[in-house]
């Protein structure tokens, strides 16, 4: 007879169980920093786009900013010009065979044009109009992403093309009617073709900025409890969360370099570049708060950890707690100190939870909010690993 034997079935073995919780972190990690940030921007898109107050400060601020208007009075002087047909006009009155008496003028009233339509959109008056022109727009914008109309998006320069006229007039010079302030005054900002496609990103932003802050935090936070050293991971995703913000700063910079490109002539391109710093004013700060945050994560956790420098600074900072004593007594840990050494990881994570949760929690969120949690958090996370006594060493 044969005996037969069975093979137990054994239980996956502690290093494979650590090499599948240690790559479900770093998976988790990536994903939690990408969400977070695709999560940056879709909260800045979120707050801008329906905040009218946020929206006009940044397009129609208290203090004008002189590039800007450069810009606006070089285009809407370059539209009257063409519109009514200075050059055309000019020319038809002087003789043919004198074009350099017709260059000449034709200079010197575009000039004129180009003067007086920069002194008009400079007067205190043209400030509060372009407010309510651009608090207009927002409003029609919110309502078309918001209802059904198709109508365009345009700003309503009116009132300013009419003082234009009136101060030409006053300086004899009659170029513009009813049909030229109609044809000029009408900016367009949104046209009925992009209506569909700004529609669909709106609601897709709507959507996701409640959800993908959450969602980034959860991963985060799931990447540190599945890995195995938890200190090192949480000292990964602050790095992590600074990488993210750094590539959106990186992003934002060459967005604009590849807009600002395009245009040509240099008084446009300069009043692009400060709107665009205006207009993405909160996202730099919402990005420089993160990345201030990251690395406030990244510096408590290694802190906390092994390394000779964080040890001889913990040691330091206890000794100058107890005033330099170095007694039995002295440096006799407390229950206190017992127990947070004890539970480091959850005392860790514990102080984020918290911070996060306040971040949530809080009414009105701004980067100077964001940075003052993260400097407490840092702060309770370095005291209670100063406060924490090392495990002690079974007796011999």
């Amino acid at each position: 007879m044969t005996a037969q034997t069975t093979e137990p079935v054994t239980a996956p073995s502690p290093r494979l169980r650590s090499s599948w919780r240690r790559w479900a972190a770093w998976v988790a990690l990536v994903l939690g920093c990408l969400l977070l940030l695709i999560a940056n921007v879709a909260v800045f898109a979120r707050t801008f786009v329906f905040d009218t107050d946020t929206f006009a400060d940044a397009l129609a601020p208290e203090q004008p900013d002189e590039d800007v208007i450069a810009g606006v009075a070089d285009t809407l002087s370059d539209k009257i010009v063409t519109a009514t047909a200075v050059q055309d006009r000019i020319q038809e009155l002087t003789p043919r065979d004198n074009a350099l008496v017709a260059a000449t003028v034709t200079d010197a009233a575009e000039n004129i044009i180009d003067d007086t339509v920069r002194t008009v959109l400079e007067s205190d008056a043209f400030r509060t109009v372009w407010r309510e022109v651009v608090e207009r727009a927002h409003d029609r914008f919110v309502a078309l992403v918001e209802g059904d109309d198709r109508e365009p998006v345009s700003l309503d320069l009116r009132q300013a093309v009419e003082r234009v006229d009136q101060s030409l007039e006053d300086r004899g010079i009659d170029l513009i009617d009813d049909d030229t302030v109609d044809e000029v005054s009408e900016v367009v900002a949104l046209r009925r073709s992009q209506i569909d496609e700004v529609r669909e990103t709106v609601d897709l932003v709507r959507r996701l900025v409640i959800a993908l802050p959450i969602v980034a935090i959860a991963l985060v936070a799931a990447a540190v409890a599945l890995a195995p050293d938890r200190r090192r991971m949480l000292a990964r995703a602050g790095v992590g969360i600074v990488v993210a913000m750094v590539v959106t700063a990186v992003a934002l910079r060459i967005a604009r370099g590849a807009i600002t490109d395009r245009v040509e002539i240099d008084e446009r391109r300069q009043a692009v570049e400060s709107l665009w710093g205006r207009l993405f004013e909160t996202l730099f700060q919402q990005t420089a708060a993160l990345l201030a945050l990251g690395l406030v994560i990244a510096l408590g956790a290694w802190l906390a950890g092994p390394s000779r420098l964080a040890n001889g600074l913990r040691t330091r900072v206890r000794s100058l707690a107890a005033g330099g004593t170095t007694t039995q007594e002295a440096t006799q840990p407390s229950g206190i100190a017992r127990l947070l050494g004890a539970h480091r990881t959850g005392v860790r994570l514990g102080i984020l939870a918290v911070a996060a949760a306040v971040l949530i929690l809080l009414p009105g969120l701004s980067a100077l909010a964001i940075i003052v949690v993260a400097l407490l958090a840092l702060a309770a996370i370095v005291g209670a690993e100063i406060l924490a006594a090392s495990p002690q060493a079974p007796a011999a």
